[in-house]
């Protein structure tokens, strides 16, 4: 969808000048802070939560927690990044580091790693760790924490 934006010059990326540099660094951010909305939209909204919630339920938290969503869930997620791709123009690259960060963030903070507990309160500012999202899965079955930094910043953690 960036490629096809692109080549029809949409969004406002193509329509502002912006450094390319500058493009693709806030494609990511604000990809990552349509992610957290998207997350506490399917907590916050009872029919968005009973397809969201499938996620929620492993006993044994682990990486394959982190691919495990329903495929409406999926789709929606899809036509919600194709909309903000249309709106923004982001260069693909932009793109591509924002799903490789997604996925790689997801897998670790689903992982069923135990890290020091000094390490995760400073890993805690910068991105959301296992044991974090632990306690998302765990106690917070019903309200807001997404996979994202925001969720550090947005006071939605716990």
């Amino acid at each position: 969808m960036a490629i096809f934006a692109h080549e029809h010059e949409w969004g406002l990326f193509n329509h502002f000048r912006v450094s390319y540099s500058l493009a693709v660094a806030l494609s990511v951010i604000i990809m990552d802070f349509v992610i957290y909305l998207q997350h506490v939209m399917f907590h916050a909204i009872p029919i968005f939560w009973r397809i969201h919630r499938m996620h929620h339920p492993d006993l044994d938290f682990d990486v394959t927690t982190g691919i495990r969503f329903h495929p409406f869930e999926i789709i929606l997620s899809m036509v919600i990044k194709f909309g903000v791709v249309v709106v923004m123009g982001p260069p693909v690259l932009g793109m591509v580091i924002f799903e490789v960060l997604l996925n790689v963030t997801s897998m670790f903070n689903h992982g069923n790693v135990r890290i020091l507990r000094g390490l995760d309160r400073v890993l805690g500012w910068i991105v959301v760790t296992p044991e974090m999202h632990r306690v998302h899965h765990s106690v917070c079955i019903t309200r807001l924490t997404p996979t994202s930094v925001l969720t550090c910043h947005c006071g939605t953690g716990f």
